[in-house]
């Protein structure tokens, strides 16, 4: 089912382009680019991009996305934890691509991070031991986004990582077993996000695909169950709000998910 979405505009233009925010003096100065942390350094040609995810109330989990040689284009591949005071506590070295996502969880009762890469795996490491504990290989292209499923975690007591590629496939790995659960494959183009419902024991998944749409999947049948239109170019962030709108339109009652309108919940996607 086709539906769109309603557009929200910025109020300013003020937002420059990554190569606008480079210092031309060459110092070593910081810049946030569309939630990225961004280090320039023209005295020796580099640019550093980091993501951060605060977690714990203390930690800081830094992933090197890329660090590029302006000149050469040059790429490090590493991801770090680092605590509030900046000290790096862990080095996370596996990969043989640039880490394009990371996830940290706590739902079994360990500390797990994974990290979806260029070289077409998906990782889990143990946060406590330092150690990797599984690698995932079958997708076909780069790993744009991975999730720990907090569905299989609620429903099932299943610790599970769910994975978005530019393979067009959303896949599902299970880390006790070691081996992939399912796949959905009703993208049409690659997918650059994903996100879980905070409602409903996490039952919905939506995805940001590059045709300009939003999937919304039903994990717990592997059913597409709508197809939202209207932006204009590739979705790269999609987020699901916990909050159940408010909308007294009586023909919508009986759309308990609330992406068409209705009394239910809301997608925001850029």
């Amino acid at each position: 089912m086709d539906t769109k979405v309603q557009s929200l505009k910025p109020a300013s233009s003020s937002v420059e382009k990554m190569g606008n925010s480079i210092n031309k003096k060459g110092s070593l100065t910081q810049q946030s680019v569309d939630g990225y942390k961004i280090l320039t350094d023209l005295s020796s040609n580099t640019l550093l991009l980091f993501a951060f995810v605060l977690f714990n109330d203390k930690y800081l989990l830094m992933t090197f996305i890329h660090v590029y040689n302006i000149m050469q284009a040059s790429n490090l591949f590493m991801f770090d934890v680092f605590c509030s005071s900046s000290k790096l506590l862990k080095n996370f070295i596996g990969h043989t691509g640039a880490v394009r996502s990371i996830d940290y969880s706590t739902l079994s009762g360990d500390q797990l991070l994974c990290s979806g890469s260029n070289d077409k795996t998906i990782r889990v490491w143990n946060v406590d031991t330092n150690q990797q504990i599984r690698s995932f290989k079958g997708h076909l292209s780069y790993i744009m986004c991975v999730k720990f499923s907090p569905y299989h975690h609620y429903n099932n007591r299943r610790s599970v990582v769910c994975s978005a590629s530019v393979d067009k496939t959303i896949r599902f790995w299970d880390i006790k077993n070691n081996r992939q659960l399912r796949i959905f494959d009703k993208d049409a183009s690659s997918i650059c996000c994903i996100e879980f419902s905070a409602f409903n024991g996490s039952q919905y998944l939506c995805s940001g695909p590059r045709d300009n749409t939003i999937h919304l999947f039903d994990v717990k049948t592997s059913k597409l169950l709508y197809i939202l239109g209207g932006h204009e170019n590739a979705v790269w962030c999609i987020d699901i709000s916990p909050l159940q709108s408010n909308n007294n339109n009586k023909d919508n009652k009986s759309n308990n998910i609330g992406v068409i309108g209705g009394n239910g919940y809301t997608i925001c996607s850029g």
